[in-house]
């Protein structure tokens, strides 16, 4: 009897110190695993500040986002439990690179922005399937040290890397590119917080919104600024009341209609002096209205192919970017590329409702409400971060028993609040 219970008690020591992530059992970290997880999302970092780093970097993770891109598509389609996002994205970047280029006679768009965003899922799809868990923890911690690096130099050069005819370029490209890269590093800690059921923020998200916050703020990215604010008040609603209940469905419409009000009403205008004052823009948005409607004109031309890699419109005699995602998408691959692209959007949506009473799906909604808002002024893929969020809910199913997910806070704030 009594080496029995030495034996249950050596049994409950072991299983204490190991402890289970959401059902999972609790693994001592692999770095072997986590080391090549953090090599192999490096070259999904590339932006055209990469080339000021060092001549030939941003070539060379050209070349490994085409290489990954064509191993995990081998790897995961061929195990015939590729995830329905895949297919979709798969499906639009088909049309979008193939079929609208050849029956329009249009130059096909760049094939690493599809190397980029089929390479990241397609590994989010393979290495979810066999470690949540591990994925997710080399994705907070790749993410945290890309936005600490580019704190960093942007202390230590101001006046950014380079110049180039996109103008001044730092470490996430153009200054206005950051929160694509920012706002999903905020979200992927907060989710492996969660997932982990802690009670308060760990310190690398802590140290990760910091810099975040601090580079935002001092290069005064508007349209990030804005993200910040939405994530905020939705964390703020979640953690006040158990009674708010955030939807993603009712998100996705609210960002519709208000990007439909923007481009199309101008509703802005009405909001002068919050336009003026707080953001610093005037009311054509630093000249996005007259962007969005030369765009638009255009877009009526050819409607259902679009213009491919040729992305650009003359506006007073000046080529410019379309600064709305919905458009660019249309101006590019026309509205059946659109129609794709939203059905992507729909399918990612769906596998997120299902999980609708747990901590985790709120979170996902408070982050991806604040990407969808900041699609009305920027494209969210330059880099595939934002396909990134949005394959994130397809791979709940693998990370155990989601149900007992946390909703993480700062460590001065209470962790239980009255509804």
């Amino acid at each position: 009897m009594k080496d029995l219970l030495k034996e249950i008690e050596m049994i409950e020591t072991s299983e204490t110190h190991s402890g289970k992530i959401n059902g999972l059992e609790r693994r001592e970290p692999n770095w072997v695993l986590l080391l090549l997880l953090f090599l192999l999302l490096i070259p999904f970092f590339k932006t055209s500040g990469f080339e000021a780093v060092s001549p030939g970097l941003a070539g060379f993770c050209n070349g490994m986002l085409a290489f990954e891109a064509a191993a995990f598509f081998i790897l995961d389609f061929s195990t015939f439990r590729v995830s329905a996002f895949s297919w979709a994205v798969l499906a639009f970047e088909v049309w979008d690179n193939a079929i609208a280029p050849l029956l329009s006679g249009n130059q096909p768009p760049s094939l690493f922005y599809l190397s980029g965003a089929l390479g990241i899922i397609l590994l989010l799809d393979l290495g979810c399937r066999h470690n949540f868990a591990l994925v997710l923890n080399a994705l907070s911690f790749t993410f945290t040290a890309f936005v600490v690096l580019d704190f960093i130099l942007l202390l230590l050069k101001p006046s950014g890397l380079a110049e180039t005819s996109n103008g001044i370029v730092y470490l996430f490209g153009v200054r206005t590119g950051f929160s694509l890269v920012l706002i999903p590093a905020i979200a992927f800690c907060v989710f492996d917080d969660s997932v982990r059921k802690r009670k308060y923020f760990s310190r690398r998200t802590m140290l990760c919104m910091f810099c975040s916050v601090l580079t935002l703020i001092f290069q005064w990215v508007a349209t990030g600024i804005v993200e910040l604010l939405i994530i905020f008040f939705f964390y703020f609603l979640i953690r006040r009341s158990l009674k708010f209940k955030p939807n993603i469905w009712a998100s996705f419409l609210a960002a519709v209609f208000l990007d439909y009000a923007i481009v199309y009403l101008r509703i802005q205008n009405i909001f002068y002096g919050l336009v003026v004052t707080f953001l610093h823009k005037d009311l054509t948005l630093t000249g996005r209205t007259y962007i969005w409607d030369a765009v638009i004109r255009e877009i009526n031309r050819h409607p259902v192919f679009g213009y491919g890699a040729d992305s650009s419109v003359t506006v007073l005699n000046v080529q410019k970017a379309c600064h709305n995602q919905w458009l660019y998408l249309t101006h590019e691959s026309g509205y059946i590329g659109l129609a794709l692209f939203v059905f992507c959007m729909l399918v990612s949506f769906r596998a997120a409702h299902r999980y609708r009473k747990t901590n985790l799906y709120k979170i996902f909604v408070a982050m991806e409400s604040a990407v969808l808002i900041a699609t009305i002024a920027e494209i969210q893929l330059y880099v595939p971060f934002f396909y990134v969020l949005l394959c994130f809910p397809l791979q709940w199913k693998y990370a155990g028993a989601i149900g007992e997910t946390s909703i993480p806070a700062f460590p001065h704030i209470p962790v239980k609040w009255r509804s």
